[in-house]
C-alpha cells in the first residue's frame, strides 16, 4: 500500500477548468464517499480551495487506484479523465508527504507563509476524519504536517509581511491610492473567507473604518458586517455602493462574471474621483472590460500573483529555515512509520497465538475441569507443537528453497538461540 497525492493548482488550469474543479463541503463529503466505495482506496482526505483541490490517500494498487480518483473527480466535476491526468501532478509516497508538509508551512502557497491554509488543510482533515475515511496512515501524516505548519510559523519569519491573496490586494490597492488610504471609503463584495480575511487587513493593517459589505444572501452579509462591526448593503444595490466607494474588493466563489462594463460604467456616472477594482475571484468574477471604463483600474487575480512573486525575495532566509525543518520532519516521519509497522507486526503476532490458544483449549479443555500434573505436562507439549508447528514449516521451506545463511542466523538470534 502506497500513500499518494494528485495536486491541481488555479494557475495551471484554463478557466473552466478551474471553475469545476473548486469543490464545496458538500461535493468534497461525495468525493469522499465515492472514493472509498473503491476497493483500492483505503483512507483519503480532499483538500479544496479557491487557489487548490488536492486529493490524499492511501492505495492498494497505485494505477487502478489513480484511475479511480480521476473517475470519482470526473463524476463531480464534468471534467474529462484525461484532462484530469494531463492538469494534475502526481505525488507518491515520501514526496506526497513532502508536499503536504510544504502545503501546510505555506511554501507551497502562491503567497509564501500564507496562514489560511493551515486551517483549511484541519478543516478538510477534519471532515474526512468524520467520515471515517482517514485510518492509521493519513491520521499519522496530517497530525505530523500540522506540527510542521505550527513550527515553521513559530520558529521563522516566513509569516511576517504579506501573507495571503487578500493581504496582497489591498497592499496593491494601499499602494495606488496613496498615503491617505486609512481615510478612503471601501466596498467589499463577498462575504465568505476571503471577504473576509479583506475586511481583517483593511481594518488591522491599514485601520480603514467606512467598509460596506455586499453579498447575495444579505443574512450572510448581515452577520459578517457585525462580526467586525461595519455597514452592509443588498446585492441589488450594488451600483449606487461603488458609486459612494473609492475601492471594491470583489471576493466572492461564484462561477460567473457578477460585475459587468455595463454596470460598472452606470456607476461612475456620477463619480468624480477615480475607482480601484481588486478581483480576487477565481474564476474572475469582474469582466476584463471594466479596466476600460473611464475612471477605473483593475486588478485580477495575475496582477495579484505578479506582486506577490517580487515579496518572495524578502523572505529566502525563513524559506531556507523552513525547509530544514520540513526535511527534518521528514525524517521524523519516516522513523513513525517504521515503529508503526513493528506495532502492527506485533499486535499480529499476538493476535495470531490468541487465536492457537483459544482453538487450542476448545478442543482439549472443554470436557474436563482438573488435571494431574502428567495431563498438564501432556497439554503444555501439545500447545507448543501447535504453536510452533507453523514457524517451523516455514524455517524449513525457506531453508530448502534458499539456502539464506543470513535468514539463518536471523532464525537463531530471534530465538535466543546459542551459537553452535
Amino acid at each position: 500500500m502506497s500513500v499518494m497525492c494528485i495536486s491541481y493548482r488555479m494557475q495551471n488550469l484554463n478557466e473552466i477548468e478551474a471553475e469545476r474543479i473548486i469543490l464545496d463541503e458538500t461535493k468534497v463529503r461525495s468525493v469522499l464517499e465515492d472514493l472509498l466505495s473503491s476497493t483500492e482506496i483505503f483512507e483519503a482526505v480532499v483538500l479544496s480551495t479557491c487557489l487548490r483541490t488536492e486529493v490524499y490517500a492511501e492505495l492498494d494498487r497505485f494505477h487502478v487506484g489513480i484511475e479511480n480518483i480521476y473517475r470519482v473527480l470526473s463524476k463531480h466535476t464534468q471534467i474529462d479523465e484525461e484532462m484530469l491526468a494531463r492538469s494534475g501532478t502526481v505525488f507518491l509516497e515520501d514526496q506526497a508527504v513532502l508536499h503536504l508538509f510544504k502545503v501546510t508551512s505555506g511554501l507551497d502557497s502562491i503567497v509564501v507563509g500564507e496562514g489560511e491554509i493551515l486551517g483549511q488543510a484541519k478543516y478538510a482533515y477534519a471532515i474526512a476524519q468524520g467520515l471515517k475515511c482517514v485510518g492509521p496512515q493519513l491520521n499519522l501524516l496530517f497530525r505530523q504536517a500540522f506540527e510542521v505548519g505550527k513550527q515553521v510559523r513559530q520558529d521563522t519569519q516566513l509569516s511576517s509581511g504579506i501573507t495571503s491573496m487578500a493581504h496582497a490586494s489591498v497592499a496593491i490597492a494601499s499602494s495606488h491610492v496613496g498615503e491617505d488610504f486609512s481615510s478612503k471609503v471601501v466596498a467589499v463584495l463577498g462575504a465568505g473567507q476571503m471577504g473576509k480575511t479583506v475586511i481583517k487587513a483593511l481594518m488591522q493593517r491599514y485601520q480603514i473604518k467606512d467598509i460596506t459589505l455586499i453579498n447575495r444572501t444579505l443574512d450572510k452579509a448581515k452577520m459578517l458586517a457585525d462580526e467586525f462591526s461595519v455597514k452592509f448593503e443588498e446585492f441589488e444595490n450594488l451600483g449606487k455602493v461603488i458609486s459612494n466607494s473609492d475601492v471594491l474588493f470583489v471576493a466572492t466563489s461564484a462561477p460567473e462574471i457578477i460585475l459587468g462594463e455595463a454596470v460598472m460604467t452606470k456607476a461612475m456616472e456620477t463619480k468624480v474621483t477615480p475607482m480601484v477594482v481588486s478581483d480576487l475571484s477565481v474564476p474572475r468574477n469582474v469582466a476584463t472590460e471594466v479596466a476600460y471604463v473611464k475612471g477605473v483600474t483593475l486588478f485580477d487575480i495575475n496582477d495579484i500573483t505578479r506582486f506577490v512573486e517580487k515579496t518572495k525575495e524578502a523572505k529566502q532566509f525563513a524559506v531556507h529555515q523552513a525547509q530544514e525543518i520540513i526535511n527534518e520532519k521528514l525524517l521524523e516521519h519516516k522513523e513513525a512509520l517504521k515503529f508503526k509497522g513493528v506495532d502492527s507486526l506485533v499486535s499480529d503476532i499476538v493476535e495470531q497465538f490468541n487465536i492457537i490458544k483459544s482453538e487450542f483449549m476448545k478442543k482439549r479443555l472443554k470436557d474436563k475441569a482438573t488435571f494431574s500434573k502428567d495431563e498438564v505436562e501432556v497439554l503444555l507439549n501439545q500447545l507448543t507443537a501447535s504453536v510452533i508447528h507453523l514457524p517451523v514449516s516455514r524455517i524449513k521451506e525457506n531453508l530448502r528453497e534458499s539456502k539464506d545463511q543470513r535468514f539463518f542466523e536471523a532464525v537463531r538470534y530471534l530465538f535466543n538461540l546459542e551459537e553452535y
